[in-house]
């Protein structure tokens, strides 16, 4: 079975951040060391980030 070209109907999901020219340089060398590090995905290590702050909110641990 074949799948439409079309990255939607494959089921993708897309998430876009607007960011400055600066802050996506930054954001890049740190997404790329991390991957190093861990040998980790960009993707994965996003959303382990915000898994984190996430449980970390819930559970009332916040202090700013």
């Amino acid at each position: 079975m074949t799948h439409p070209k079309d990255p939607k109907g494959n089921g993708w999901k897309y998430f876009a951040v607007n960011l400055t020219d600066t802050e996506h340089k930054e954001l890049q060398a740190m997404l790329n060391e991390l991957c190093l590090m861990t040998g980790i995905h960009k993707r994965e290590i996003i959303k382990i980030l915000v898994k984190e702050r996430y449980d970390k909110l819930k559970k009332g641990k916040y202090n700013g």
